[in-house]
Parts: C-alpha cells; structure tokens; sequence
C-alpha cells in the first residue's frame, strides 16, 4: 500500500523497483523521525514537569525547616533572656514580670531548684504581678495555700510528697480546672503531674546575693 502511495508522477515507463524501495526507505525513515520527535518532546515535558513538583517540594521543606529553627531560635533567645543573675528583691521582680505576662487561662508554673534557692521569693513576686491578697509562705506542711485576687494563686509545695499519686489525692485536677495560676515548688518530685504544658522555671543559687534564674515557655513582656 506504501509503495503505491510513491508512485504519485512517476511513469510506468520509468518505475523500477529500486526507486520504490528507496522512497519508502526515505518515507519511513520521515515517519520514525517524527515519532522520535514527538516521544522526545512528551519525555522533556515529563521530565521537566518532575523537576518542577521536586523543586516546588523542595521549597515548601525548605521553608518548614526555617520555620523551625527561627521558632527553636526564640525560644532559645528567650531562655536565654531570662537566665540572669539576681538577688532576692531582684528574683521577686522577675517573678512579678512574669505574672504580668501570663495568658488568661490557667497556667501551672513548674519551679525546680535546691532548698533556699528563692523559690518563694519568686512566688512572693508572682502574687504580687497577680495582685492576690495575703502573705505568701511555703505550704511545706498545708501542701497548697489558696491566694485570692484579681487572678488567684495556688501555691503548691512537694516537699514532702513521696509521689505524684498524693499530690492527686488531693485534687489537684480540681485546681487545674479552676483556672488560676498554680506555682509549684519542688516539681522534680511530682513529674508525673506535668503534661509537657507547663512554664519552667529554675533556680541556681551561687551565693545569699546571686542566682541563675532560667524561664523556659514563657515570653516576659
């Protein structure tokens, strides 16, 4: 059929079997170039459609990881911010700054630190930024002492609980859901009672004038 398709304006008297095989040999040889072209052209459109969802997925991995390390970086720079050396009037400031910065809904203020660190001085400062009523003692032998005011505080001392299950037995579910602010003294005791929600704050004290005071998920205004 091919053949026959040749012979358009070549006389019967000048056809030969050569020139036939020929052009079709030229014809096909035409008609699989076009092919390779074609399939040529499909590949690179594939290829560069590849490369374009990489470079696009790239992008958006790229622009997650500087997400977070600029989130690992503020917070590190906040730490850092509020690891200071105090005295115990500035340690009382400290704790006020950072009642004045706290959201509305309940917090729980996890404190670790040695015996005489300035644990309740830091609470004396946080009741002072909450504005509660009353003087602030360590609870060592009550456990928690209620504070009332304009936000209330709950001031908890684990000193002498032997395992998170008393500090329960006590219902301190019950404070959580009341929406105050509830400063732990002595949390290395009771971890279990700590979801990962928490405000740390930790106390090293190098001498009567000089401690190390680290805040660690909250920002100080």
């Amino acid at each position: 059929m091919y053949k026959k398709h040749l012979l358009g304006g070549v006389s019967k008297g000048a056809f030969s079997a050569e020139v036939a095989d020929a052009r079709f040999a030229q014809w096909m040889e035409q008609k699989a170039e076009k092919i390779a072209a074609k399939e040529s052209k499909l590949s690179g459109d594939k290829v560069a459609d590849k490369k374009a969802r990489l470079e696009a997925e790239k992008k958006v991995k790229e622009a997650r990881a500087e997400a977070v390390a600029a989130k690992k970086a503020e917070i590190a720079a906040a730490a850092a911010a509020a690891a200071a050396e105090s005295t115990e009037a500035e340690t009382e400031a400290l704790g006020e700054k950072l009642a004045r910065s706290l959201p509305e809904h309940g917090v729980v203020i996890a404190m670790y630190g040695e015996l005489g660190a300035g644990k309740t001085a830091f609470v004396r400062g946080l009741a002072r930024g909450l504005e509660v009523d009353g003087a602030v003692t360590s609870p060592t032998f009550t456990i928690v002492n209620e504070l009332y005011g304009k936000r209330d505080l709950f001031h908890f001392d684990m000193y002498r609980l032997g395992s998170a299950d008393e500090l329960f037995d006590i219902g301190w579910e019950d404070y959580l859901d009341r929406g105050g602010v509830c400063a732990v003294e002595w949390s290395e005791n009771v971890p279990e009672a700590f979801d990962g929600s928490e405000i740390r704050v930790s106390i090293e004290k190098y001498s009567d004038n000089a401690r190390k005071i680290t805040i660690e998920g909250a920002s100080l205004c």
